[in-house]
C-alpha cells in the first residue's frame, strides 16, 4: 500500500485578485492622465526598482501564477484573517517606495498577461513613449 498525498492547488481568494485588477487600472489611468506629472513614480531610482523587480516577474506566464506569487508578497497589507487587500497604489499614505514600486511592477505584468503585449521600461512608460 502506497501513500501518496495530494496537495491542493492554493485558493485564490477574490480580494486579492481585485486587489491587483485595481492597482493596474490605476497604473493605467496615472500613466493616461498624468505622465508628465510623474511625481515619485517619475524618479530615476523608483523607476529602477520597477525594471528590477518587473524582471524577476518576467518568467510568470498566467495571471494565476502571477496572483498566486502577489499573494505571498510581504508589502502586501493584510488583516489579520487575511480576508482585506491593501488599497490601490496611490492610496496609502505613507508607504515605502519599495512597497510602490514593487505593485506597479505587479500591476504591469498583470496587464502584460492581460494583452500579451510587452510594456518599455518605466521611464519609457512614464513619458508616455510607449
Amino acid at each position: 500500500m502506497s501513500i501518496v498525498a495530494h496537495v491542493p492547488e492554493p485558493v485564490l481568494r477574490p480580494a486579492a485578485h481585485r486587489g491587483l485588477a485595481l492597482d493596474a487600472q490605476h497604473v493605467l489611468r496615472h500613466l493616461r492622465d498624468h505622465p508628465r506629472d510623474a511625481g515619485l513614480w517619475g524618479e530615476p531610482a523608483f523607476a529602477w526598482e520597477v525594471d528590477r523587480i518587473r524582471h524577476h516577474l518576467a518568467p510568470i506566464a498566467s495571471r494565476r501564477s502571477l496572483l498566486a506569487s502577489y499573494s505571498r508578497e510581504a508589502f502586501r497589507a493584510s488583516a489579520t484573517d487575511g480576508t482585506t487587500v491593501a488599497p490601490a497604489i496611490g492610496s496609502r499614505l505613507g508607504e515605502a517606495p519599495a512597497a510602490s514600486a514593487a505593485r506597479v511592477a505587479y500591476a504591469v505584468r498583470w496587464l502584460e498577461l492581460g494583452d500579451g503585449r510587452s510594456r518599455p521600461g518605466w521611464s519609457e512608460l512614464v513619458a508616455g513613449l510607449a
